[in-house]
């Protein structure tokens, strides 16, 4: 019994881990120019940390490389928005 108790809580241990996302892979898609999928990643990360500063400064820094400085009000807004939460 005590077995199959560890087995299942190692199980779920591994696979919170392997699905979880963090900055770091968000910045990795930037790095290798993935920006909507850093965004995905991000927009995770800031659901599961809203206060989280590095999450929102990254996510900021790739809705300004997906729309662009010359982007409409609404995408530089939206931007601007994440910049400023604390």
């Amino acid at each position: 019994m005590k077995k199959k108790i560890l087995a299942s809580l190692a199980f779920a241990f591994t696979t919170f881990f392997a699905i979880s996302q963090t900055v770091e892979d968000g910045v990795k898609l930037l790095y290798y120019e993935r920006i909507n999928s850093a965004i995905q990643t991000l927009e995770k990360v800031v659901a599961a940390k809203p206060k989280d500063p590095t999450a929102l400064y990254v996510l900021g820094q790739a809705y300004i490389d997906e729309y662009g400085v010359s982007g409409s009000k609404e995408d530089l807004a939206k931007a601007k928005a994440f910049y400023q939460k604390r």
